[in-house]
This record gives structure tokens, sequence and C-alpha cells, in this order.
């Protein structure tokens, strides 16, 4: 095992780790955060590979309730904004409180071990170069979300290996030009349902 480092890892910096890195140095408890991307914002990032969201995604809190207290919304944003105003917020948030100094971009995790002591291995790879590294950290904190995984996690059924169309998973949605002129079938009735059948209605053939 490597030297234990006298930090806390966080992984993962969308919302929940950088607020979560904002607590660690408000407190002067050294953090290293890792992220697969080039930049936090986790699935409100579109241009992360890990992101679910959609070009017309809004949020479905109110920005008042969703905001950070330390960290408001500008009263120019709407109430409930587009998805492209919160990856704004969440790299506006990780600079202003210096953040990003903290943060391992470009990398890939591929192990997170307990060990007996406590500690916690965590192997990853930088996504540049490639160069695998192992590091024993104090504590690991896990802010990876629950929402970027798509297609893989789809419910099978009968019959679907017959079906001519095509089957998309909500994770892995990003735009209406996908119904143009289409025959829809929408399963499921939460937020990303209610959102894509409007998306649908507007180039689809039909919706149901």
């Amino acid at each position: 095992m490597s030297k234990i480092i006298d930090k806390y890892a966080v992984i993962g910096t969308g919302p929940c780790g950088v607020a979560m890195m904002r607590c660690l140095t408000k407190m002067n408890i050294p953090c290293q955060g890792f992220e697969y991307h080039s930049a936090v914002g986790g699935i409100w990032n579109k241009e992360n590979p890990l992101s679910t969201i959609y070009n017309s995604a809004h949020l479905i809190s109110s920005k008042s309730m969703t905001q950070y207290d330390e960290y408001p919304f500008s009263e120019k944003v709407a109430d409930f904004p587009h998805q492209s105003v919160l990856k704004e917020y969440f790299e506006g948030f990780s600079e202003k409180f210096d953040l990003n100094k903290h943060i391992r971009f470009n990398s890939a995790i591929s192990k997170v071990d307990r060990n007996e002591d406590g500690s916690w291995t965590i192997d990853f790879k930088d996504t540049k170069t490639n160069e695998e590294f192992s590091e024993t950290y104090k504590g690991a904190i896990l802010a990876t979300g629950l929402f970027n995984k798509g297609n893989e996690n789809a419910p099978k059924w009968p019959g679907q290996e017959t079906f001519k169309g095509e089957i998309v998973h909500a994770a892995n949605y990003k735009s209406n030009d996908l119904f143009a002129d289409k025959r829809v079938l929408i399963v499921g009735c939460g937020n990303s349902a209610a959102d894509i059948s409007i998306d649908a209605a507007h180039r689809a053939k039909s919706v149901d």
C-alpha cells in the first residue's frame, strides 16, 4: 500500500462534489477532487461525456430552493434556469471559492478499496496521457451521481429483440431531432418523460 495522503478524496465534481469540497476547504480540511471531465458541473455540463442532460432541459426546482446559500443566483436568472445556466453557475461557484486548484481533471477512477486501517486506495488514470496512478487517502467521498448510466440500465421486454425501431433510454437522449417524422412511444412518467414528450410533440408524427 502506498503512503497515506492526509487528504479526503472527493470523487466527482458535480453539484454535490463541489459543495462537499467547499465545506472541507472552508473548515481547512485537506481534500483532493477527482473529475472525469475537464471542468466541473457533472451532468449539468453537457460537454462532459458522462452527462445525460438534453438540449431542452431546465431545472425543475426553483433557483431559490436550489442555490448555495453563499453563492446565490443572479436576479436576472429565470426562476427555473436552462441547463446552460446551471453549467455556468457551478463553474462560477468553483472559481469563486478557488476549488479548481484542488481538482484533478481528466481522471478516470478504476478502483476504490478500503484498507484495514480505514484508509482508502484509489486507482485512476489520466485520460489525456493514459498514465496510471494508485494513491491512498485518509477517506473517500463518492459524489459520482445516480444518473450517468443509460441504455445499459434499460429494462428488457419479451419481443424487444425483434423490434425494428430504435430504443433509447432517457439518459442517452440529447435532441428532438431524433423524433423527426416518427411514431414515438414514451415509457415512464417521470420528469424526463414529461420533458421528452413535449420535445417529441414538436417533431414526431405521433406521441404516446
